[in-house]
């Protein structure tokens, strides 16, 4: 197990609204491209810096859901570029419901299930996250200022 959180950088610009009826891809992006299903957090106005878990609870604003579209390896992009591969304008879905802690609790446990065609894809419960919202958004916040919502996987233990 991990001591601290993988993340891995989207940009804001990267955020786009739910259900997009086109997804651009770039040629660096059409060989190998992926998507997961994700737990979607924000956060208030306020920047967050170096705060501690207790901290990072009290400003978890509300929980959606998003989709995580990433290029992986292959002979266009060679190896891969987590920051580059995730940072594309309007490349993660998220929404449209963005529902407050108080209705699912700060540590929510809810089943998150990706579909494809139909065709369910993945599956899993947030209960299952190795570190809680609170404990990334914390990690997150170390050395650097965070603001406004945030991505993260369901990092589960495999």
């Amino acid at each position: 197990m991990p001591k601290l959180p993988y993340i891995f950088f989207r940009p804001g610009t990267s955020i786009a609204a739910p259900y997009p009826a086109l997804l651009r891809t770039y040629k660096v992006q059409q060989e190998c491209l992926d998507y997961e299903g994700e737990l979607v957090f924000q956060t208030g106005p306020r920047p967050l810096k170096d705060i501690s878990v207790e901290e990072a609870e009290k400003n978890i604003v509300g929980f959606t859901v998003g989709c995580d579209f990433s290029p992986r390896p292959g002979e266009v992009l060679g190896k891969m570029n987590y920051i580059f591969s995730k940072a594309f304008d309007n490349f993660t879905p998220a929404g449209p419901v963005l529902v407050h802690p108080s209705v699912v609790g700060i540590r929510p446990e809810l089943d998150l299930t990706t579909k494809w065609n139909g065709k369910i894809v993945q599956s899993d419960n947030s209960r299952n996250m190795i570190f809680s919202v609170a404990e990334i958004l914390s990690s997150m916040s170390t050395g650097a200022s965070i603001s406004c919502s945030r991505i993260l996987k369901t990092n589960r233990i495999q």
